[in-house]
């Protein structure tokens, strides 16, 4: 502790420790923000700028190192979200007449799902899924924490993502004339 310094001293020195560790963290984390504030700063248009998932350690890209996505968020409450590796190979026919290995690579590459969603208060977004590529999620609330960076990149924090294991993350950028 502050020892060998007068009461008043030590009071006063612990006191601003306490406000630079306060004032650290809150910066570390990106300030809370009331529910309000965070649905304005969520609507609009959001591009993709990288999705990955940390599975114990060992980083994935499930969509690859530069993926394709759009966020888009209304101001009344529904969303889509759209993920996808930019080099799907196209089907050889229709898309109903694929074949089993250009379905399987179609799934494995893209995902999009979409619905309504609600913003909480401390950066807690809740979006309940109405449809989606992975049926498995349909009709269920999914909560995500969310954080902006200082370079107005959206941060989208996933404890469950659909590949079943490790805690996922997406980076978006504000699309231009937001």
């Amino acid at each position: 502790m502050l020892t060998g310094l007068p009461i008043r001293t030590a009071r006063k020195l612990g006191v601003r420790c306490v406000l630079v560790l306060s004032t650290l963290v809150a910066a570390s984390q990106g300030f809370a923000l009331t529910a309000n504030e965070l649905k304005a700063r969520l609507v609009g248009p959001w591009e993709l700028a990288e999705a990955f998932i940390d599975n114990s350690g060992v980083r994935e890209q499930p969509h690859g190192p530069k993926p394709l996505g759009i966020a888009m968020f209304h101001e009344n409450g529904s969303f889509v979200m759209f993920f996808s590796k930019p080099d799907v190979q196209k089907f050889a026919g229709s898309r109903l007449a694929g074949t089993d290995a250009e379905n399987k690579a179609a799934v494995r590459s893209a995902l999009s799902y979409f619905g309504s969603y609600e913003a909480r208060e401390g950066n807690e977004l809740v979006l309940h899924i109405k449809g989606r590529m992975f049926p498995n999620f349909n009709g269920t609330d999914q909560t995500r924490r969310v954080r902006f960076s200082q370079e107005q990149k959206l941060i989208i924090f996933n404890p469950t993502p659909s590949t079943g294991a490790g805690f996922g993350a997406s980076i978006w950028r504000r699309l231009p004339g937001q």
